[in-house]
């Protein structure tokens, strides 16, 4: 009884300190019920195309695999189903959704690591939309999990990584009856000149030179001589990738202990994807950092600071056992990307794992400012102790982020899953936005011609905002996918307090070496929208599909309210004027009436 009593006590002073310091609501009962909230989230991804996103959810130490469904019902919440489960002998160590055999119907790459850990394995496994078939195993291993992209631009995700012979190579299906698969080198050179690809890696295939709107490629390598970091950008011209020869290497003068996961966002709002690199600078993360590349030079968008009279840094690779990783999303809909990280706290003597929050705001000192005028300001989610891993998720379809943790259960236990519902208060308008492959389009055994998770596309808007000020922000759609990235298959740009029309949109997709680049603009998008993105036929941009959602904001409903308030009490006003009329006519009636009865006597 007194534990029910403390058990319920804790979970209402946990949705107390969520409230307070971010707008959170533990929504976990809700969203996982029946005991489903276990597991490592290791993907997210539309698998029985309901137009809902599921979660690919490890449990059982990385042997089972489950779809956890969206279910239909308002609040929504995840529900198993016996025909998407897969158990496997081996440990699975990551899982990619993607339709890797150009049928429109999602499939799962899952990678192993068998007995050598020196060593990848990849599957793949071909859906249904409705149950896990039987899979193809790729003839090479690679050194590490691989990153799905689309080299060629035909809308069929391809297999990038190290093969353990020291050759970066591109992978793709040709034939999933016959398990045909083929690889080519990258650059169709001989490559074991290069530096070996770092483990992990944080590989990425998105727009980064952004001069011909092409994805391009970049790559994380680790000198193990020298110990020393660095990255290649593969530039995409229309001819393949080719690489100039110039190693980016990580900021100059700081002192490296431990190197996080690259992520990408455009953190100034200039239409551009900026690379954000978090650091360490001892083995402890007492001083932790986060760096930006901006206008060709590093610049300091977060250091180690006070919190409360708490210190605060990254959790440490080797405490964790996962990398350092910021995941990217408006959280609060201002219209600039925010990150979401697993810090530690320190209070006395006691360190706690905890999720924060790097809001971008802009910057008080302009002397130590970053190009862009950003930098990160920092709030930990107290509600939740132990945390392992933070991502960010619509969890009610609403164009919201709302976020998901994993917690460490202890050793040999699967993490706990807790679902925080963003419940920003704020009237903000947003656009959130799928680009989907549309292959088989009109002729889908479904009868649905949406397509699944695409790599490579990037999508970016300009309006302008409540101060007449031009707004834009670009974002890349599914960019990086291994050592849990958990990147969403769609994008949520955030508006702010800006109920007008978006003036211009822009959707670009890979494309085949030689061929014009695939890019469409639509104008005047209705604030609030869900759009699905369908590019098909590929190369005829005109004809693009936008299947458009809106969903009404509380401005919206204000407005209308005020608006049908106005016309009910004009209406009662133009009644009260017409009943007033009416009487007045009655009475003017039996007045005539009764002065032609007198005058008839």
């Amino acid at each position: 009884m007194f534990s029910s009593q403390l058990c319920a006590f804790l979970i209402v002073l946990s949705n107390v300190f969520l409230r307070a310091c971010c707008g959170l609501t533990d929504v976990t009962e809700t969203v996982f019920p029946n005991h489903l909230n276990h597991g490592t989230i290791a993907a997210v991804g539309d698998f029985n195309s309901d137009k809902q996103t599921d979660l690919f959810v490890l449990t059982n130490q990385g042997r089972h695999l489950d779809i956890l469904l969206m279910g239909d019902k308002h609040p929504q919440y995840f529900k198993k189903d016996r025909r998407m489960q897969l158990d496997m002998n081996e440990t699975m160590t990551g899982v990619v959704p993607g339709d890797y055999d150009g049928d429109s119907q999602m499939d799962i790459l899952v990678t192993t690591a068998p007995g050598n850990a020196m060593a990848t394995v990849v599957h793949i496994f071909w859906g249904t939309t409705k149950s896990i078939g039987p899979s193809v195993t790729l003839p090479v291993s690679f050194t590490d999990e691989p990153l799905v992209m689309d080299s060629n631009g035909n809308m069929i995700p391809d297999i990038f990584g190290e093969t353990i012979d020291g050759h970066r190579v591109f992978c793709e299906v040709l034939d999933r009856n016959e398990g045909n698969v083929s690889c080519q080198p990258l650059d169709g050179h001989n490559d074991t000149q290069f530096l070996p690809l770092r483990r992990p890696h944080s590989n990425a295939f998105l727009d980064l030179v952004g001069n011909n709107h092409l994805p391009d490629l970049l790559l994380t390598t680790r000198n193990e001589t020298s110990s020393t970091f660095s990255f290649e950008v593969w530039e995409n011209q229309n001819e393949g990738f080719t690489w100039d020869g110039q190693p980016l290497y990580p900021p100059p003068g700081v002192n490296i202990a431990h190197i996080g996961q690259s992520a990408f966002a455009d953190i100034d709002g200039n239409g551009k994807q900026d690379h954000l690199l978090p650091v360490c600078e001892d083995a402890d993360c007492h001083a932790s950092s986060v760096y930006a590349y901006l206008n060709n030079q590093w610049s300091l968008l977060l250091k180690t600071a006070a919190w409360d009279d708490l210190t605060w840094g990254f959790v440490p690779p080797t405490v964790s056992g996962l990398p350092i990783t910021l995941r990217m999303g408006d959280h609060n809909l201002d219209g600039y990307p925010d990150a979401l990280v697993v810090i530690q706290v320190k209070t006395e003597k006691v360190l706690a794992r905890r999720a924060a929050l790097l809001i971008n705001s802009p910057c008080e000192n302009a002397a130590t400012c970053t190009p862009g005028g950003r930098t990160f300001t920092v709030q930990p989610i107290s509600g939740v102790l132990n945390v392992t891993v933070a991502t960010f998720f619509d969890l009610f379809e609403k164009g919201v982020l709302d976020i998901v943790l994993m917690s460490d259960q202890g050793q040999g236990k699967d993490f706990q899953l807790h679902a925080l519902e963003n419940s920003f208060s704020e009237d903000v308008c947003f656009l959130k936005i799928m680009v989907l492959s549309g292959l088989c389009f009109a002729d889908c055994k479904s009868g649905k011609p949406y397509g699944v998770n695409q790599p490579g596309p990037l999508v970016w808007y300009k309006t302008t905002g409540s101060d007449g000020t031009t707004q834009t922000s670009s974002a890349a759609q599914l960019s990086q996918t291994a050592h849990l990235a958990l990147q969403l298959p769609y994008t949520v740009f955030g508006l702010g307090r800006t109920p007008n029309f978006v003036d211009e949109l822009w959707v670009e997709i890979p494309a085949p070496p030689g061929k014009e680049a695939r890019v469409r603009r639509w104008t005047s998008i209705i604030p609030n929208s869900q759009l699905i993105i369908i590019p098909q036929p590929m190369d005829q941009p005109e004809q693009w599909l936008n299947k458009l959602l809106v969903t009404p904001g509380q401005q919206a409903l204000l407005t209308a309210g005020a608006l049908l308030g106005t016309c009910m009490f004009i209406a009662g006003i133009v009644g009260g004027l017409h009943w007033k009329e009416r009487r007045s006519d009655q009475k003017e009636r039996r007045q005539e009436a009764h002065h032609f009865h007198f005058e008839a006597l």
